[in-house]
Parts: structure tokens; C-alpha cells; sequence
């Protein structure tokens, strides 16, 4: 059954989504957004976005294990526009939040396998990406007595739009039918199954048959706004936005599921450390 659902406060909406049978999973979604420190092009705005973020975060995970943090993948700004040392900052701020499960996007696989394995902190996730200890094919969890696998695809087609995608010593992307296809076993044995997909949408449509028995699909790499869910070979797909300015709580329930966007901008609460954290780079914006 689809609701629809007034803003909340003024600080979100939520997006209608069909209804799911079993205990409730919250996932909670950053999506892509290429290491912009604003959480809008506003006067004044700094470095408020991942401060922003970070409040936001804490605020909405009750206790480690009750639900799981997810990453849509480019976190990090494009190697030609800035150094290391903000993308370095970025992922340390990753792995100080906890999260569960981030995919690597085309702006942290060209960074090559020394970069992700320097952010081991950070749980990458991507069954078609090997050759990096960093990387796990499939992260599995219990939340709320549920069993949830999560596993990731990085689109090669991304990375090999960038020069350095085709110099990358000890990684390797294999294609993406076929990755799903081996960590099948892994995830038919979960409740629950997540694909945090890092890729265009008609790039997805090319893996429907791949995506039987998976629950939902968390895009990064789409469109500025989160869309609302659709359905593809039986799994919901949601794209994610702009993870900048956003940032997404999906509440898969039976009784009243739905996805909840948070404007970053509208939020009074922040995260002092992280803003210290980045405060070097004021300057860059």
C-alpha cells in the first residue's frame, strides 16, 4: 500500500514506499557527493555540510546494531580538483561515524588500491572489485533481529571515464552481472539483501535479471533530488541524490515503510569535532 506523507517539520519529507512483510530494518543513506563541503551554495557556508551530517547522524542512530549506515559511493572530490589531504579528511570523518557498509565510486577506485586500503576504516563493499583485502564482496549484520546482507557494484563504465581508471595497479573491476551472480549464495542466506549500486540508472536496467531476490537497491551517481522508489525485477530502487545537501532514513517496515529526507541545510545541529576536523579547507570553498 502506498501513503502519502506531509513534511515533517519542515526538516524532511517522506517518499511513499509498498509496504514489506517481516520486522522492521532502518537503513541510513548518504549518497554521493564528491567531497562538497556546503551543505548549499548559501553565504557563509563553509564547511557545514559534513558537520551537518554528522549531528544528524548521531542524533538518529539509537545504539550501534539497531540499524545500518550506508554509503552510495564519491565522497571524496575529483583528484585534479583538490590534493589528498580533504579526501584523506573526508573518509577519516567516514570512519570515525561508524558507518556499516560504503560502496567505492569511480572517485575513490581511481585513487587506487593504496587509497582504499589506507581508509580500511572505512567498510568498502563491492563484489565486482577485487584484489584489495579492503574490499568485501558481502558485509552481513543483524539489526533488529533480522539477518541483512549488503553488497556493492561499482559501474567500470564510471571509471573508466577518468584516465587513471586505466592504470589501476592491483585492482580489478570485473563485470557486474557476473560479480552479483558469485556472491548469490551469500545473500540468499540473509532476511533482508541491499545493493548499493554505484552506477546510471539504464546501467542497472542491464542487471534486472541479476537483481531476482534482492530487497532493495540504493543508487549512487543519480540524480541531484531522491527519487521515489520504483521497482526493477522485484527489488525497490532508490536514488539516493545529492549527498551534499541530503540525507536519507528508509524505514523498511510492514506497518508504515517510507524514506525520509533530511535537508541539510534546515538543520540547527552539528557536529563540533568534524567541523574542526575540516577546517583547514575553509579556504577551498
Amino acid at each position: 500500500m502506498y501513503r502519502t506523507l506531509l513534511p515533517l517539520l519542515g526538516l524532511a519529507f517522506l517518499l511513499p514506499v509498498a509496504a514489506t512483510a517481516g520486522d522492521p530494518v532502518v537503513l541510513l543513506v548518504q549518497g554521493s557527493d564528491h567531497g562538497e563541503l556546503k551543505a548549499c551554495h548559501c553565504p557563509g557556508d563553509t564547511v557545514s555540510g559534513p558537520a551537518k551530517r554528522a549531528g544528524l547522524l548521531r542524533r538518529l542512530r539509537n545504539r550501534p546494531g539497531d540499524e545500518l549506515v550506508l554509503g552510495a559511493g564519491d565522497h571524496v572530490p575529483p583528484p585534479d580538483s583538490t590534493g589528498s589531504g580533504l579526501a584523506d579528511s573526508l573518509l577519516s570523518v567516514l570512519g570515525r561515524l561508524s558507518f556499516d557498509a560504503v560502496v567505492p565510486g569511480e572517485l575513490e577506485v581511481i585513487r587506487g588500491k593504496r587509497f582504499l586500503e589506507a581508509h580500511a576504516a572505512v567498510p568498502w563493499v563491492a563484489a565486482n572489485l577485487e584484489g584489495s583485502e579492503a574490499v568485501a564482496p558481502v558485509r552481513t549484520f543483524t539489526v533488529n533481529g533480522v539477518r541483512v546482507a549488503v553488497t556493492g557494484i561499482v559501474d567500470p563504465l564510471l571509471v573508466y571515464e577518468h584516465p587513471e581508471g586505466f592504470a589501476l595497479a592491483g585492482i580489478t573491476l570485473v563485470d557486474p552481472y557476473e560479480a552479483l551472480g558469485s556472491v548469490g549464495g551469500a545473500l540468499a542466506d540473509a532476511d533482508r539483501r541491499v545493493l548499493l549500486f554505484h552506477g546510471d540508472l539504464p546501467t542497472l536496467l542491464d542487471l534486472a535479471p541479476a537483481l531476482t531476490g534482492i530487497d532493495w537497491v540504493l543508487v549512487g551517481h543519480g540524480p541531484e533530488t531522491p527519487t521515489e522508489p520504483g521497482v526493477v525485477a522485484g527489488a525497490r530502487v532508490l536514488e539516493a541524490g545529492d549527498g551534499a545537501t541530503t540525507f536519507l532514513e528508509v524505514v523498511d517496515a510492514a506497518d508504515r515503510p517510507a524514506v525520509r529526507v533530511f535537508e541539510l541545510k534546515q538543520l540547527a545541529e552539528t557536529a563540533p569535532d568534524v567541523e574542526r576536523s575540516l577546517a583547514p579547507f575553509r579556504e577551498r570553498e
